[in-house]
């Protein structure tokens, strides 16, 4: 072909046949691809592909393989490219997975090169392993960048089959396959790509390097894009010494979702060279183990971190209207949940922490001499907040609002409160706090009896939360939070003089007011501000978005803080849900299979109808929370209840299912058919006390849990003789989890009295004596059908106790059956967990891997606020 020799054909797919040639006019070795005809033979695409290659020739990077031209030789249009020596990268996988380290700096050239065509705007669109050569040196050369911009009409197609190797001349089924394979969700719907469409292949590649197969596979080509739009990734095939970053950083990459896909391939090759530099993991580190072992070093080094990062920002000059960022992973704060609070003067970060299988507590940061406080007596704490000197924190813990000194000692009680959503310390010695079912109220922090602040509706469905109070001493910003249909919250504001209150927003949540004129709240995930007088409560302009990745719980609560010298920090979850939780079945060796998974979605409590067919399940989502039922045989979901309804449990005859709703009241037990079409009806007489059910008995007696949490209280309710229930077991100790055995004779239960958390049974007549079953902590029993042995958890451990049954109750020695590092029972309440009626598998709820919150902290915040929100004034 012209001053071009052939010497031999080295490949055909789907962008045209490939030759080996020589250049005899340079000396020198070069590929030959002669183009297709169905762009050959089309003047448009050929003329558009001239103009493309132009910007493909530009590419220079010793990771691409270059493209020296776009010819035509006795008819034929071919395109001159580097030829590189070596195999592909699929013919390296065909022989077995890739060591972890030896695919990692593979993937790192991989990353290097698509970085330099993406800033250069130009995206693959094609990457997959037979695209990736690497040589014999280590090199890898990534081949055919943008080639498939060409066989794209003008405007876009959807078809959405088209893609250079399902379009072009391709015949072998494995070649059809490999693009299909490799496809973006978006890029498999017919819809327009950009780069985050190699984001996903590059994540697929890397997947196939470490496992060693496909991640998405089916038997033709409708069915493999079918399993890359519907199923998620086996995440348990990837080998043992793939560290925690890589893992995270291939569930980024392989986002369903293009928005919440990693935005630039520049932070995977980041990731991907940080990895390098450390020995690679000889298996993966359990959360567990470095909470148990290695805590305390982790926090000092990690609070001396942020120190530094503070120390070195206030000695830095800092250029007019520019603050500074930086962020901490919750992976890296132990035990870590988004609940955190900003002492007034920025000096004490405090944070709520719940190492895997203990109790939550408060853990305080001093930023400024970098040391870390476990306060010990904070057993239980949700939502704390300072007081204004930032000496002391209140929080909510076991039924009560309480106090804790940050320079140690107990904590005191200030008054009893079954629920409680958010507080706010005033300047004269008081606590207004939230409800979730009521309005606000008004305490002193020395104790006595709370007074009504605020009374929303008596219909139940709105209640008042998250109060700020005001630098004046009277008015109180508040969230006036709306359980209907639309749920949308709002922003209140009242008077702690008169009672007198209004609306000063019609959307947001959490506000508070900062350097006097900021008013600072989250609105559907984003941190807003707009211009505020307190003297008048009235908002001033037009609000303006401030930060997008503010992590958002379903009940309004988002997790930020502000200082008065102007330090923000926040948890985000970097375009993340703040809702990623599976089901898996699980056999008695450990050996998982995935059942019902969603991102964005949380499906909890499993739990199994008595003809062990289907599971009633707990769903979460930013839209609210219900019931779902999932067919283990028929493998589909369907909705028992909308926007309401958590923790189910089976009646007897499998066709109702008892959950805890707050529709009619505070935390009430309520029924409704599985079928979906019954009315939702009260199981017992309305209670002002929070309840949960537990299990039945084979004559329909429901035992269930009331009280507040950390202080609850096991109570019988039979509806047929004894309309207003009866105490099973109501002590000090924190007692829960009552579950029946399959004859109604025992409850198996837990209860804390020994000062630890262990299972219990007892007769369900009241009769006899407690008989203990776990030795080393224990929670959540379930009996086997066969009432030969009680199952129970602890910690990550699955544990079985024999038992035998006769004219007394025999406890054998427990043992494990597996390990894993399954979710429990949110805030101890009711199971989260089931076992098959013989006893061979378990369904239990698995978090995502990925859901990680990071705390993220920006100084000098009071300039941008100044910047970015106009002032009336």
């Amino acid at each position: 072909l012209g001053h071009y020799r052939i010497v031999e054909k080295i490949g055909e797919g789907g962008m045209g046949e490939v030759y080996r040639a020589q250049d005899e006019r340079l000396d020198r070795d070069v590929a030959i691809k002669v183009l297709p005809e169905e762009v050959a033979g089309d003047a448009d695409r050929l003329a558009r592909f001239e103009r493309e290659a132009k910007v493909l020739a530009s590419l220079n990077h010793p990771n691409i393989a270059a493209l020296y031209g776009l010819e035509e030789h006795d008819g034929r249009n071919i395109l001159v490219m580097e030829l590189v020596d070596g195999e592909d990268l699929s013919a390296h996988i065909a022989r077995g997975a890739i060591p972890v380290e030896e695919a990692l700096p593979i993937a790192l050239q991989i990353a290097g090169a698509l970085e330099a065509a993406h800033e250069q705007g130009v995206i693959h669109r094609d990457l997959k392993p037979a695209n990736v050569k690497v040589r014999p040196d280590g090199t890898v050369k990534v081949l055919d960048f943008g080639l498939a911009k060409v066989f794209e009409p003008e405007g876009g197609d959807p078809d959405q089959s088209r893609s250079p190797t399902l379009t072009a001349r391709a015949t072998q089924m494995g070649v059809i396959l490999g693009t299909a394979a490799y496809m973006a969700p978006e890029q498999a719907r017919g819809k327009p790509v950009d780069k985050r469409a190699d984001i996903w292949a590059f994540g697929c590649v890397l997947y196939e390097m470490l496992v060693g197969r496909r991640v998405f596979e089916g038997e033709d080509v409708s069915l493999t894009l079918a399993e890359v739009m519907k199923s998620q990734p086996e995440w348990s095939g990837l080998p043992a010494a793939t560290s925690r970053p890589i893992r995270r950083l291939l569930r980024r990459c392989l986002e369903k979702d293009p928005h919440r896909r990693l935005r630039d391939i520049g932070d995977a090759r980041i990731e991907l060279d940080d990895a390098g530099q450390e020995p690679a993991l000889a298996a993966e580190r359990r959360p567990v183990r470095v909470v148990r072992w290695l805590p305390w070093t982790v926090a000092t080094v990690l609070a001396g971190t942020l120190l530094w990062l503070l120390n070195t920002v206030g000695e830095r000059p800092l250029e007019p209207g520019l603050s500074r960022r930086f962020s901490l992973t919750s992976e890296e704060l132990f035990g870590f949940r988004p609940v955190i609070a900003l002492s007034p003067d920025g000096r004490h970060l405090a944070y709520v922490g719940r190492p895997y299988g203990e109790r939550e507590r408060l853990f305080v940061w001093d930023l400024h001499d970098g040391t870390l406080r476990d306060l010990a007596s904070t057993r239980g704490a949700n939502f704390p907040f300072f007081s204004p000197e930032g000496g002391s924190l209140a929080f909510f813990a076991e039924g009560q609002l309480r106090k804790a000194d940050l320079e140690g000692g107990p904590s005191q009680a200030i008054c009893d409160i079954p629920d409680f959503f958010g507080g706010s310390w005033t300047t004269t010695g008081e606590i207004v706090y939230g409800t979730p079912n009521a309005g606000l109220f008004v305490v002193s922090t020395s104790g006595g009896v709370p007074r009504p602040l605020t009374a929303p509706p008596e219909n139940g469905t709105v209640s008042h939360r998250w109060p700020h109070v005001l630098p004046d001493g009277d008015g109180v910003l508040f969230t006036v939070w709306n359980q209907e249909e639309t749920r949308k919250p709002s922003i209140g504001w009242a008077s702690l003089a008169t009672g007198q209150k209004k609306v000063v927003r019609a959307a947001g949540s959490r506000p508070i007011l900062f350097g006097e004129r900021y008013l600072v709240y989250a609105n559907d995930g984003v941190l807003t501000g707009v211009d505020f007088d307190p003297k008048s409560a009235t908002v001033r302009g037009e609000p303006v978005p401030l930060v997008d990745v503010v992590f958002m719980e379903i009940d309004g609560y988002a997790p930020y803080g502000v200082s008065d010298d102007g330090l923000l920090v926040y948890a985000s979850s970097e375009d993340r849900p703040s809702y990623d939780s599976s089901v898996v079945r699980v056999d008695r060796q450990g050996r998982e299979e995935l059942l019902v998974s969603a991102p964005g979605h949380s499906y909890r409590q499993p739990t199994l109808s008595p003809d062990g067919r289907r599971l009633a399940l707990s769903h979460n989502s930013r839209e609210g929370i219900d019931l779902r039922l999932f067919d283990l045989e028929r493998r589909t979901l369907s909705v028992i209840t909308r926007r309401m309804g958590a923790w189910p449990v089976w009646t007897p005859d499998g066709r109702r299912v008892a959950f805890v709703g707050s529709n009619l009241g505070q935390w009430n037990v309520l029924s409704v058919a599985v079928d979906g079409r019954g009315v939702v009806t009260p199981v017992m007489p309305q209670q002002d006390v929070r309840q949960c059910p537990s299990s039945y008995s084979p004559d329909g007696v429901l035992a269930y849990e009331r009280g507040p949490i950390g202080a609850r209280d096991i109570w019988l309710f039979d509806p047929k003789s004894d309309p207003s229930a009866r105490s099973f077991l109501a002590t000090k100790a924190n007692e829960r989890g009552a579950r029946f055995s399959p004859d109604g004779v025992w409850i198996a239960f837990t209860s804390d009295q020994s000062g630890r958390d262990e299972v219990y049974v007892a007769r369900a007549s009241g009769e006899g004596v407690i008989i203990p079953i776990s030795n080393d902590g224990g929670r959540e029993p379930l009996w086997a059908h066969d009432l030969e042995e009680l199952f129970y958890r602890n910690g990550a451990r699955m544990m079985s106790a024999p038992v035998s049954i006769g004219d007394e109750f025999e406890p054998g020695s427990p043992a494990v059956l597996f390990e894993g590092e399954y979710s429990y029972g949110y805030l101890d309440w009711a199971f989260n967990y089931d076992v098959s009626p013989d006893g061979r598998s378990f369904y239990m709820v698995k978090e995502s891997e990925e859901l990680e919150s990071r705390l993220q902290v920006v100084t000098h915040w009071t300039r941008e606020l100044e910047r970015l929100i106009p002032t009336s004034r």
